[in-house]
Protein backbone atom coordinates (compact mmCIF):
# COMPACT_ATOMS: atom_id res chain seq x y z
CA UNK A 1 0.00 0.00 0.00
CA UNK A 2 2.87 2.37 0.65
CA UNK A 3 3.53 2.48 -3.11
CA UNK A 4 0.20 4.20 -3.64
CA UNK A 5 -0.54 5.91 -0.32
CA UNK A 6 1.17 7.77 2.48
CA UNK A 7 0.86 5.10 5.19
CA UNK A 8 1.28 5.75 8.89
CA UNK A 9 1.27 2.59 11.02
CA UNK A 10 1.01 3.53 14.67
CA UNK A 11 2.26 1.59 17.65
CA UNK A 12 -0.47 1.95 20.23
CA UNK A 13 0.43 2.77 23.84
CA UNK A 14 1.75 -0.35 25.57
CA UNK A 15 2.57 -2.10 22.27
CA UNK A 16 5.96 -2.74 20.69
CA UNK A 17 7.99 -0.91 23.31
CA UNK A 18 5.81 2.19 23.40
CA UNK A 19 5.57 3.52 26.96
CA UNK A 20 2.46 3.21 29.06
CA UNK A 21 -0.12 0.53 29.56
CA UNK A 22 -2.72 -0.26 26.96
CA UNK A 23 -6.18 1.23 27.23
CA UNK A 24 -8.74 1.88 24.52
CA UNK A 25 -8.98 5.50 25.62
CA UNK A 26 -5.22 6.02 25.23
CA UNK A 27 -5.24 4.22 21.87
CA UNK A 28 -8.12 6.34 20.54
CA UNK A 29 -6.40 9.53 21.75
CA UNK A 30 -3.11 8.49 20.13
CA UNK A 31 -4.69 7.79 16.73
CA UNK A 32 -6.85 10.93 16.95
CA UNK A 33 -3.79 13.09 17.63
CA UNK A 34 -2.02 11.85 14.49
CA UNK A 35 -5.20 12.01 12.39
CA UNK A 36 -5.69 15.67 13.35
CA UNK A 37 -2.27 16.46 11.88
CA UNK A 38 -2.99 14.67 8.57
CA UNK A 39 -6.72 15.16 8.12
CA UNK A 40 -8.68 13.93 6.37
CA UNK A 41 -7.44 10.37 6.65
CA UNK A 42 -8.51 6.88 5.72
CA UNK A 43 -8.52 4.88 8.92
CA UNK A 44 -7.77 1.17 8.64
CA UNK A 45 -7.59 -1.31 11.49
CA UNK A 46 -7.60 -5.04 12.11
CA UNK A 47 -9.24 -6.66 15.15
CA UNK A 48 -8.20 -4.41 18.07
CA UNK A 49 -7.12 -1.71 15.60
CA UNK A 50 -10.58 -1.89 14.02
CA UNK A 51 -12.18 -1.22 17.40
CA UNK A 52 -9.85 1.76 17.89
CA UNK A 53 -10.38 3.34 14.45
CA UNK A 54 -14.15 2.79 14.62
CA UNK A 55 -14.21 4.83 17.83
CA UNK A 56 -11.96 7.51 16.30
CA UNK A 57 -14.29 7.81 13.28
CA UNK A 58 -17.40 7.92 15.47
CA UNK A 59 -16.01 10.52 17.88
CA UNK A 60 -14.32 12.66 15.18
CA UNK A 61 -16.37 12.53 11.97
CA UNK A 62 -14.38 15.44 10.50
CA UNK A 63 -11.16 13.38 10.55
CA UNK A 64 -12.23 10.22 8.74
CA UNK A 65 -12.69 10.33 4.97
CA UNK A 66 -13.10 6.56 4.82
CA UNK A 67 -12.94 3.62 7.21
CA UNK A 68 -11.74 0.05 6.65
CA UNK A 69 -12.45 -2.45 9.43
CA UNK A 70 -10.70 -5.78 8.97
CA UNK A 71 -11.45 -8.99 10.79
CA UNK A 72 -15.04 -8.07 11.64
CA UNK A 73 -14.50 -6.34 14.98
CA UNK A 74 -16.58 -7.77 17.78
CA UNK A 75 -19.10 -5.14 18.82
CA UNK A 76 -19.06 -6.01 22.55
CA UNK A 77 -16.52 -8.78 23.24
CA UNK A 78 -17.13 -8.75 26.99
CA UNK A 79 -20.78 -9.63 26.38
CA UNK A 80 -20.45 -11.99 23.41
CA UNK A 81 -17.17 -13.79 24.24
CA UNK A 82 -16.61 -13.66 28.01
CA UNK A 83 -15.45 -17.29 28.17
CA UNK A 84 -12.84 -16.79 25.43
CA UNK A 85 -11.54 -13.64 27.11
CA UNK A 86 -11.28 -15.48 30.46
CA UNK A 87 -9.34 -18.32 28.82
CA UNK A 88 -7.00 -15.86 27.08
CA UNK A 89 -5.97 -14.50 30.48
CA UNK A 90 -4.07 -17.77 31.09
CA UNK A 91 -1.97 -17.64 27.92
CA UNK A 92 1.75 -17.96 28.85
CA UNK A 93 3.97 -14.88 28.36
CA UNK A 94 6.09 -16.55 25.65
CA UNK A 95 2.95 -17.11 23.54
CA UNK A 96 1.82 -13.53 24.14
CA UNK A 97 5.12 -12.28 22.72
CA UNK A 98 4.89 -14.72 19.79
CA UNK A 99 1.42 -13.63 18.67
CA UNK A 100 1.39 -9.94 19.54
CA UNK A 101 3.49 -6.80 19.83
CA UNK A 102 2.85 -6.71 23.56
CA UNK A 103 6.01 -7.00 25.66
CA UNK A 104 4.63 -9.21 28.43
CA UNK A 105 1.64 -10.87 30.07
CA UNK A 106 0.77 -7.70 31.99
CA UNK A 107 0.21 -5.90 28.68
CA UNK A 108 -1.88 -8.83 27.46
CA UNK A 109 -4.04 -8.64 30.60
CA UNK A 110 -4.47 -4.86 30.09
CA UNK A 111 -5.59 -5.45 26.50
CA UNK A 112 -8.05 -8.18 27.52
CA UNK A 113 -9.44 -5.91 30.23
CA UNK A 114 -10.01 -3.22 27.60
CA UNK A 115 -11.79 -5.72 25.34
CA UNK A 116 -14.02 -6.88 28.21
CA UNK A 117 -15.37 -3.36 28.66
CA UNK A 118 -15.41 -2.36 24.98
CA UNK A 119 -18.81 -1.83 23.41
CA UNK A 120 -19.08 -0.31 19.92
CA UNK A 121 -22.88 -0.37 19.81
CA UNK A 122 -23.29 3.41 20.07
CA UNK A 123 -20.11 4.23 18.16
CA UNK A 124 -20.97 2.21 15.05
CA UNK A 125 -24.30 4.03 14.69
CA UNK A 126 -22.43 7.38 14.70
CA UNK A 127 -19.96 6.55 11.92
CA UNK A 128 -20.55 8.91 9.00
CA UNK A 129 -17.59 7.95 6.78
CA UNK A 130 -17.98 5.44 3.94
CA UNK A 131 -16.94 2.12 5.49
CA UNK A 132 -15.68 -1.22 4.23
CA UNK A 133 -15.80 -4.21 6.57
CA UNK A 134 -13.35 -6.93 5.46
CA UNK A 135 -13.21 -10.57 6.49
CA UNK A 136 -12.07 -13.84 4.98
CA UNK A 137 -14.66 -15.86 3.08
CA UNK A 138 -13.75 -18.94 5.16
CA UNK A 139 -13.39 -17.10 8.48
CA UNK A 140 -16.18 -18.66 10.51
CA UNK A 141 -15.11 -16.81 13.65
CA UNK A 142 -15.21 -13.24 12.31
CA UNK A 143 -17.92 -13.56 9.65
CA UNK A 144 -20.86 -13.11 12.06
CA UNK A 145 -19.11 -10.11 13.65
CA UNK A 146 -18.44 -8.60 10.21
CA UNK A 147 -22.12 -8.92 9.30
CA UNK A 148 -23.27 -7.39 12.59
CA UNK A 149 -20.73 -4.57 12.32
CA UNK A 150 -21.77 -3.69 8.75
CA UNK A 151 -25.45 -3.79 9.75
CA UNK A 152 -24.85 -1.50 12.75
CA UNK A 153 -23.18 1.27 10.71
CA UNK A 154 -25.86 3.74 9.65
CA UNK A 155 -23.63 6.00 7.54
CA UNK A 156 -23.59 6.23 3.75
CA UNK A 157 -21.87 3.58 1.73
CA UNK A 158 -21.19 0.87 4.29
CA UNK A 159 -20.34 -2.43 2.66
CA UNK A 160 -18.61 -5.62 3.59
CA UNK A 161 -16.38 -7.84 1.54
CA UNK A 162 -15.54 -11.49 2.06
CA UNK A 163 -12.07 -12.07 0.61
CA UNK A 164 -12.06 -15.32 -1.38
CA UNK A 165 -9.64 -18.07 -0.40
CA UNK A 166 -8.83 -16.51 2.96
CA UNK A 167 -9.71 -17.63 6.44
CA UNK A 168 -8.21 -14.91 8.66
CA UNK A 169 -7.13 -11.63 6.99
CA UNK A 170 -4.05 -11.25 9.21
CA UNK A 171 -2.68 -14.55 7.90
CA UNK A 172 -2.65 -13.11 4.37
CA UNK A 173 -1.52 -9.59 5.20
CA UNK A 174 -0.39 -8.58 1.71
CA UNK A 175 -3.63 -9.72 0.12
CA UNK A 176 -5.64 -8.01 2.86
CA UNK A 177 -3.71 -4.78 2.37
CA UNK A 178 -4.33 -4.99 -1.37
CA UNK A 179 -8.07 -5.34 -0.73
CA UNK A 180 -7.88 -2.44 1.68
CA UNK A 181 -5.99 -0.27 -0.84
CA UNK A 182 -8.34 -1.24 -3.66
CA UNK A 183 -11.26 0.10 -1.64
CA UNK A 184 -9.73 3.58 -1.42
CA UNK A 185 -10.19 6.21 -4.13
CA UNK A 186 -7.15 6.64 -6.37
CA UNK A 187 -6.87 10.36 -5.62
CA UNK A 188 -6.27 9.68 -1.93
CA UNK A 189 -2.98 10.96 -0.59
CA UNK A 190 -3.22 10.42 3.16
CA UNK A 191 -4.19 7.45 5.24
CA UNK A 192 -3.65 5.92 8.67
Amino acid sequence: MSDDFHVVALDLPGFDGRPGTFSLTAAVESVTEVARQLRPVHLCGHFLGAIVVARVAAENPDLAARLVLSGGPEIAPGKTSPRRLRLERHRPGRLVRAISDLPDRAGWIDMLGALETSDLTGALAQIAAPTLVLCGRRDRTSLPDARRTAAAIQGPGCSWFRMPGICCPWRRRMRSMRSCGDSLPSDTSRRI
